[in-house]
């Protein structure tokens, strides 16, 4: 297959879940991000001869890089809200909504053929009955806000040669090259094995869609590869996968056995449960792992040492240590 893909934030934890998926199929891939989070999540597929990275931040992407690609996987973000305002609002600004806007301007501009945009559940954030892809959005936090944004922006550019698709995911789940904690299960299953206690924000009443990253990375190969996903949002999980926050806890606690439940702290405002059966109607999209799944691995990992919990495991406090120490602009 000669088809050229451009992933941005392709060593993140969905890209580098998505880019060997890629690999496989025979595409030639090229990775760009800034690789601020110090994390080798590509050793496994670096001497690959059909992957090229580049170190780049996405808010400068050399449009260069777009010639003769076919699509763009646009994941570059900082994909956590942050409540305690500890990222600089600008910062949030410039990569979540003016840098996707100028990739995806631009590649319409280089001839790229189709743009897919990683946005969020979260974009309907409270909300009392099922939504679906037509529900008015109800973004509360700044990450979700700027999802919209680039949301309403970038579906405007589809044309007869130029396909943009919206995917909004479920909050994701499950091991990851590039391993994040600080995610609805995953941070559960951490703490369930470090201390046999798994912490519940709230009274865990809040309603959330998860999904696990292999899934996610199956959904964008399948949109890539689907022509009836031009112009269209998608919602990506699975309805027998919504849960509250309290539900998920418990679906950990049986796996594990007796572990201590404790709750603590404000809940979280956002509370949502999510129609997938337009991926399923349109797409044929099915996930095929379950949270059990996703807890066993995570267990696995941890027990194996193939992961070993450190900062830059969690978003938002890598992002506004690095700002600290001067590191982003």
């Amino acid at each position: 297959m000669d088809q050229k893909i451009l992933v941005t934030g392709g060593a993140g934890l969905l890209g580098s879940v998505l880019v060997p998926l890629l690999l496989e199929k025979g595409y030639y891939v090229k990775v760009l991000d800034n690789f601020y989070f110090k994390v080798d999540s590509l050793r496994a597929i670096k001497n690959n001869p059909n992957l090229e990275v580049i170190t780049q931040d996405v808010r400068t992407l050399d449009p260069k890089n777009l010639e003769d690609i076919y699509a763009v996987v646009d994941l570059a973000a900082i994909s956590q809200p942050d409540p305690q305002g500890m990222i600089d609002l600008a910062l949030y600004y410039d990569i979540n909504y003016l840098a996707p806007v100028r990739v995806a301007t631009l590649s319409k501009l280089k001839g790229v053929k189709k743009y897919i945009f990683a946005s969020t559940c979260s974009v309907y954030g409270v909300q009392e009955e099922i939504v679906n892809e037509s529900s008015n959005p109800n973004p509360l936090d700044r990450y979700a806000q700027t999802k919209s944004m680039v949301e309403e922006r970038v579906l405007k550019l589809t044309d007869d040669d130029f396909s943009v698709t919206i995917l909004r995911f479920a909050t994701l789940y499950g091991y990851s090259p590039k391993m994040r904690f600080d995610l609805l299960l995953n941070g559960m299953a951490l703490s369930a094995y470090q201390n046999n206690k798994i912490m519940i924000l709230g009274d865990g009443q809040q309603k959330r869609p998860i999904v696990h990253v292999k899934d996610v990375a199956n959904a964008i190969i399948k949109v890539m590869e689907e022509e009836k996903a031009k112009g269209e949002v998608f919602n990506i999980g699975s309805n027998d996968q919504n849960f509250k926050v309290y539900e998920v806890a418990e679906l950990i606690r049986e796996i594990l056995g007796n572990c201590e439940l404790e709750f603590y702290g404000d809940p979280d405002k956002r509370s949502y449960e999510v129609s997938f059966d337009k991926s399923l109607e349109v797409l044929g999209f099915k996930t095929e792992y379950t949270p059990r799944d996703g807890v066993r691995e995570i267990f696995e990992a941890l027990e194996s040492k193939l992961v070993v919990p450190q900062d830059n495991h969690w978003v938002v406090k890598w992002w506004a240590k690095l700002s600290k120490e001067g590191r982003v602009w």
